[in-house]
């Protein structure tokens, strides 16, 4: 009987190759890491401006039944229980912008809208200004909700991001 001899070759990588594998895993991770912040830094800013708009549509279509009837109460939920709702006559927010602010901001503050830069729950300035322009601080996403007694105006502005745009509307609340 012939006895066979298998000879047995190393099967295993070398370290160049390891070497290479590693190096081009590497690269493909640092790509990643760099897509994925750019895709959250858009998705933060686009969640920012979503509940900026959010708020100016609100208020707008609450100003537009004002202007309809100026014996409209905008019902509006109660800070800090969030259960019930006031009613707030258009003429009597319009007489006290500094209340009418506030009211609104309770709404914003029950339906809990989170600033997506830094994750603070109802992130709103309110009732910053009085007769003058309303103040911006430079934390992204945070909104400021405002009023000017000479034009009857609420005021919303938000800065976008960091070193970004900032976003202004003026809703006329004059009954």
């Amino acid at each position: 009987m012939k006895k066979i001899i298998f000879l047995e070759k190393n099967k295993a990588f070398t370290l160049i190759e390891l070497l290479v594998v590693v190096a081009i895993i590497g690269i493909l991770a640092a790509i990643g890491v760099v897509s994925f912040s750019g895709f959250t830094n858009a998705a933060k800013k686009n969640v920012a401006i979503a509940n900026y708009n959010s708020m100016v549509k609100w208020i707008t279509m609450q100003s537009g039944f004002c202007e309809i009837d100026s014996n409209y109460n905008v019902a509006v939920l109660t800070w800090p229980d969030c259960n019930t709702k006031t009613n707030s006559s258009c003429k009597w927010m319009s007489s006290n912008l500094q209340n009418a602010v506030e009211h609104l901001d309770w709404e914003f503050a029950c339906l809990k809208i989170q600033n997506p830069y830094n994750g603070i729950v109802h992130d709103i300035n309110a009732g910053v200004s009085g007769n003058g322009p309303v103040t911006i601080n430079t934390q992204p996403g945070q909104i400021f909700l405002g009023y000017n007694n000479t034009s009857k105006d609420i005021i919303i502005r938000m800065n976008t991001q960091e070193g970004g745009p900032i976003l202004t509307t003026n809703i006329k609340w004059k009954f």
